[in-house]
């Protein structure tokens, strides 16, 4: 989490600096009138719940992949206004681990686990053109779905075959906030956003369904109304296209 921090928090202090410096080289264009931007986006996200109620939580998660895309309205060469949306997916092998106990008694645990979030966000985008590069920041709020699916399973022998498999998916809205920034390598009407770095954050009550032997009670059928909360970095890269001139 600190490491998030002082990433996204560099960023946004080079961006400030450079938008301080007034004297500084600019673009030769007058600038764009709108901006769309279309590309490829990166979250470090794994869905703070309880799985089944309590029985698995807070698993290991590689990350989720997806698209991301923004429409940016200039009001001058400085200072837009910016709607953003992004959507995330991805499934991964949360662990497995492998119980030994003799010849005849052994156990196979593995869980799998299934992520997603898309995010609507709205709010100011600060542009400083430098030569042919646009360095900018954002500030940026709005809501965002999420939803996880966890299917656990134990395969083995116990004095006989046995194989157990426990399943169980949460969904629900909330409140989430982005602030970041990045840098664009412009060329006429086109532009190479060649990095942007954001820390996501935001949280959401998640309602679910736990089926299988495994779940918390006990029984096969466990509805579950849980609390989630996501503080993560985002990473896009892409094209942006510049319609109008100022």
């Amino acid at each position: 989490m600190k490491n998030k921090t002082w990433v996204v928090s560099g960023l946004l202090v080079a961006a400030c600096l450079a938008c301080l410096g007034g004297s500084a080289a600019r673009a030769q264009d007058s600038g764009s009138k709108v901006d769309v931007f279309v590309g490829y986006s990166y979250l470090n996200h794994s869905v703070n719940t309880a799985y089944c109620g309590g029985y698995i939580g807070d698993c290991f998660d590689p990350g989720i992949h997806g698209v991301a895309a923004s429409v940016v309205f200039n009001m001058n060469r400085h200072i837009g206004l910016e709607a953003n949306f992004a959507d995330n997916n991805g499934t991964n092998t949360a662990w497995t681990e492998n119980q030994t106990y003799s010849a005849t008694d052994y156990y196979t645990d593995a869980l799998k686990e299934q992520d997603g979030v898309f995010t609507y966000l709205f709010g100011p985008k600060i542009t400083e053109p430098i030569g042919s590069f646009e360095l900018w920041t954002h500030f940026l709020a709005g809501g965002g779905h999420a939803h996880t699916a966890f299917k656990y399973s134990q395969t083995g022998e116990d004095d006989g075959t046995y194989s157990d498999v426990t399943n169980s998916f949460f969904r629900g809205n909330g409140f989430a906030m982005e602030v970041g920034g990045g840098a664009d390598w412009v060329h006429g009407r086109l532009a190479v956003r060649m990095l942007e770095v954001d820390y996501l954050h935001g949280n959401a009550n998640l309602n679910g369904v736990c089926t299988g032997y495994d779940c918390t009670n006990g029984s096969s059928v466990y509805s579950v109304t849980t609390q989630s909360s996501m503080s993560d970095l985002r990473v896009s890269l892409g094209m942006v296209v510049r319609l109008g001139k100022k």
